[in-house]
């Protein structure tokens, strides 16, 4: 459920949504999205090339709001972002020139209404999905011993998922 994208920015514009930003696998706009992996986001001025790629350093919206918006700000290389409440990114400073920025979002689930549905979790865990249908079943039918089978099997499945798909916690709060 996570994705790459990619955005070329345009000078003294600072503010991009997920729908400006491209996903590397499908080259098409983001539209399944959910939010940003604020850990992961690069950028390099593009006619330089990936050589001169760095880090952008996430600030809080607040913090963001508060020195980079405003008063009259400098166009320059940008150093950090932050997400305002429309899930946009913010860049400051805002840009002076086209840059490249880069990095991961996490993908919105989508319904699955067809028989030809596919989810887009890994293959090894498609099973969660008709044992999580299963229990709603023996709940409706009050079959009790069907249900604690399919919910011991979707919590295990659910259980490795979670080892092997989630980001590693850690203390700093990213």
């Amino acid at each position: 459920m996570r994705g790459s994208f990619t955005v070329n920015t345009v000078a003294a514009d600072g503010i991009y949504a997920y729908g400006d930003c491209t996903d590397t696998t499908t080259s098409t706009a983001i539209s399944a999205f959910r939010d940003w992996r604020k850990d992961t986001f690069k950028i390099y001025l593009t006619s330089g090339g990936v050589g001169g790629e760095q880090i952008v350093t996430y600030l809080d919206y607040q913090t963001w709001y508060e020195v980079y918006n405003t008063g009259t700000q400098v166009d320059s290389f940008p150093q950090f972002f932050a997400i305002d409440h429309s899930k946009r990114i913010l860049l400051a400073p805002k840009p002076n020139a086209i840059y490249t920025l880069t990095g991961e979002y996490q993908k919105k689930a989508t319904e699955l209404s067809g028989d030809s549905d596919t989810p887009e979790l890994p293959e090894e865990y498609h099973e969660a999905i008709w044992y999580r249908g299963l229990m709603k079943y023996a709940r409706y039918y009050s079959a009790p011993e069907i249900f604690d089978d399919a919910k011991n099997n979707y919590n295990s499945i659910i259980g490795e998922m979670e080892v092997t798909q989630l980001p590693e916690l850690s203390m700093d709060g990213s």
